[in-house]
């Protein structure tokens, strides 16, 4: 089936003010909060069912505060000798939900984080209507914006035919811009909104980049209910892992961990020429151990902020991995 059409582009801007969202009591329309834990459910217009997207302990880790405490300090020896102006950490386990965060005050343009969110719009297309991921799309025109991606490798041609699996695959693996906006064309835009409200995003900014706001702790909501498989079903929440253990972005997260630890990651790039932004979040699996780790940097050299993020990473594979050996 061909989709069709010209590709002409355009750019959904996408806004999140980070100040009116809270993930822990304002953002969800039923969440249960008591002493000891947040159970998170899904916003909508159900009747009788509140689907649980995630339930996790209300209050950060006492077992892991050492390890936030070593994390700050790698933060602030980098703020220190200038390499970062800042940097804020979401880091949870699946297991038993226990989690830390540094600097939650900070807020960061996403940038290609918010390609996450186009993926999961397309797997709930698929959902809604069996075939659309081996539906064709063609290639008539590249992007030409604004928007300039420095780390990036594969990229869609001009003239050939994809399916959309194929291009969120380019999207997702290669973090390919023309990928992204070719997708944009077919997109559901009614769905694409209803992904960010049903996770409690507010989207009243939604066409104002300049504004998009987010801290680790919201942006980790995206790999919580991918890894839960509890707001796309079993089979499509899998396509997306999947898909995100190929990234071939290896500066960042994966950079100090060993080649046979499978990780689920992508990151995002943004910024001026003065001042630079990369992020990188993921899901690092290890067997009854597996964790999420969301690190958000801002400086003024993008290849010292991937260092930072690798630096932090690493320190958390081996607290991780040495807990109750």
């Amino acid at each position: 089936m061909i989709l069709g059409g010209v590709c002409a582009y355009f750019v959904i801007q996408n806004s999140i003010n980070g100040n009116q969202i809270n993930l822990q009591k304002n953002a969800f329309s039923d969440s249960i909060v008591n002493n000891n834990l947040n159970t998170v459910r899904l916003k909508g217009s159900y009747h009788y069912i509140r689907p649980i997207l995630f339930a996790e302990p209300r209050n950060e880790s006492v077992k892991y505060a050492s390890l936030k405490t070593e994390i700050s300090n790698i933060i602030d020896k980098n703020k220190s000798d200038g390499t970062i102006a800042t940097a804020s950490v979401y880091f949870r386990m699946f297991k038993d939900g226990e989690w830390i965060e540094i600097n939650p005050q900070d807020s960061f343009q996403p940038g290609s984080l918010l390609k996450i969110p186009i993926l999961i719009t397309f797997l709930k297309m698929d959902e809604d209507k069996p075939g659309v991921l081996n539906s064709y799309v063609i290639c008539d025109k590249l992007y030409d914006g604004t928007i300039v991606a420095n780390i990036k490798t594969k990229t869609i041609k001009v003239g050939q035919r994809y399916t959309c699996k194929e291009l969120l695959h380019y999207m997702i693996v290669n973090s390919d811009n023309n990928a992204t906006f070719l997708l944009e064309q077919y997109m559901d835009i009614a769905i694409y909104n209803k992904v960010y409200t049903d996770l409690g995003i507010n989207i009243s900014n939604l066409n104002d980049r300049d504004l998009f706001r987010i801290s680790a702790r919201q942006y980790s909501v995206f790999f919580k209910i991918l890894f839960n498989a509890t707001y796309l079903n079993n089979d499509h929440s899998e396509i997306a892992a999947a898909m995100l253990c190929e990234s071939d972005f290896k500066d960042g997260l994966v950079k100090e961990l060993p080649q046979n630890i499978k990780v689920a990651h992508k990151f995002g790039e943004t910024g001026t020429p003065s001042i630079q932004e990369l992020s990188e979040s993921g899901i690092v699996y290890l067997k009854d151990k597996t964790y999420l780790i969301t690190v958000m940097t801002r400086g003024r050299e993008q290849q010292k902020l991937a260092s930072v993020i690798s630096d932090i990473s690493k320190l958390v594979y081996e607290r991780v991995n040495a807990v109750d050996k």
